[in-house]
């Protein structure tokens, strides 16, 4: 993800349309496809790199885990992203 973050400061201003597309649709799908689905109410401290064998990537076998639902039992919404900086978890970047 932190290299995702930094390839979107070094866009140029003149970047044709489709490509912009195309690494927008692929950082997403990246960002969706790494984890379960309750993982992306975490907000990911991009300032550092993860330790490599903390276990959050690689195959580690089924979750237990399902779809994120709030105490009520109502589904997690996230919020339309307003600015990358200020998303409070990697879901609604």
């Amino acid at each position: 993800m932190q290299l995702v973050v930094q390839t979107m400061t070094r866009i140029p201003q003149n970047a044709d349309v489709e490509s912009l597309g195309t690494f927008y649709s692929e950082a997403a799908n990246r960002l969706q496809n790494t984890r379960a689905a309750w993982q992306l109410q975490i907000l990911t401290d991009l300032s550092s790199l993860p330790d490599l064998d903390d276990g959050r990537y690689g195959y580690h076998g089924g979750s237990g885990q399902g779809t994120p639902v709030q105490p009520d039992g109502s589904p997690v919404l996230y919020e339309k992203l307003t600015s990358w900086e200020t998303s409070k978890n990697d879901g609604e970047r």
